[in-house]
């Protein structure tokens, strides 16, 4: 069994994310199953988990993966585990943190290109989703 350096469980808005280090290698891990993702959300991830996210002013959850220059956006269910995925909105950052400014603009890591991204966000609608609810 690998011997592992670092290990770190982070539980929010009942979304369960754990992170590990192994010699060498970095590691994080969620899973449909137990993490609150929806499946399509994760099966875009994959092999690695959620690299930043934030609750945005229109109160949906915004997250980056790792690789793809993608932004997932999603809400809460008014009943049920898994949360709602929304939209997923192109951005000119492959993954890694961000966070918002002002209004619907984030400021991004692109992390292939070593730069900051300024990305101005379309709105999130939740209209096609009548079980859609903010998480704030």
């Amino acid at each position: 069994m690998p011997r592992l350096d670092g290990l770190a469980s982070v539980s929010a808005l009942g979304i369960l994310a754990t992170f590990y280090d192994l010699p060498g290698k970095r590691l994080s891990k969620v899973t449909a199953a137990d993490s609150g993702f929806p499946k399509q959300v994760v099966e875009r991830m994959a092999p690695y988990a959620a690299s930043g996210g934030a609750i945005g002013p229109d109160g949906l959850l915004y997250i980056l993966g790792h690789d793809r220059p993608e932004m997932y956006v999603l809400a809460k269910p008014v009943m049920g585990p898994s949360l709602i995925h929304v939209a997923t909105i192109d951005v000119e950052a492959e993954g890694q943190a961000f966070t918002f400014a002002e209004g619907r603009t984030i400021f991004a890591i692109d992390r292939r290109k070593g730069a900051v991204r300024e990305v101005i966000l379309p709105m999130g609608d939740t209209s096609n989703f009548p079980d859609a609810r903010e998480l704030r």
